[in-house]
């Protein structure tokens, strides 16, 4: 829940150097996807966040995920393009549920804005502005 709490505080304006910002970010590095974790739902919020983030935190979280998530795609057969619904929630919201998150986590920077940058060319003068 922490990946989905920091994103919700960046949607409310977090200052992103905030302690309690850094804190959420440095949990979320140190709890990078993993295929013997496999959880798309925390996937999915831990991009969310980490991409409005930005820096070297959402680098490498989006490297691992990304090969993660191409090794993980199904190549041949019916399912061609899913994902198996192998997570913790898969047996709740089946394939179209592992589809749908793996496929938005994957296309994060097409559907959104970094939000620190639009403050930026807005001329916002706060901290969070300064973000990359």
């Amino acid at each position: 829940m922490t990946a989905e709490a920091l994103f919700c505080h960046q949607m409310l304006g977090i200052d992103p150097a905030s302690a309690q910002a850094q804190e959420a970010v440095q949990l979320l590095v140190r709890n990078q996807p993993a295929l013997s974790r496999k959880d798309y739902y925390y996937w999915y919020y831990g991009t969310l966040a980490l991409y409005q983030h930005g820096g070297d935190a959402w680098q490498q979280w989006n490297a691992r995920l990304r090969d993660h998530l191409l090794a993980e795609q199904i190549r041949a057969g019916s399912f061609t393009g899913s994902w198996e619904p192998t997570d913790p929630w898969g047996r709740y919201g089946g394939r179209l549920y592992s589809t749908a998150l793996a496929t938005l986590s994957l296309e994060v920077y097409y559907r959104f804005l970094p939000l620190y940058r639009i403050r930026a060319e807005d001329g916002e003068n706060s901290p969070a502005a300064a973000a990359p």
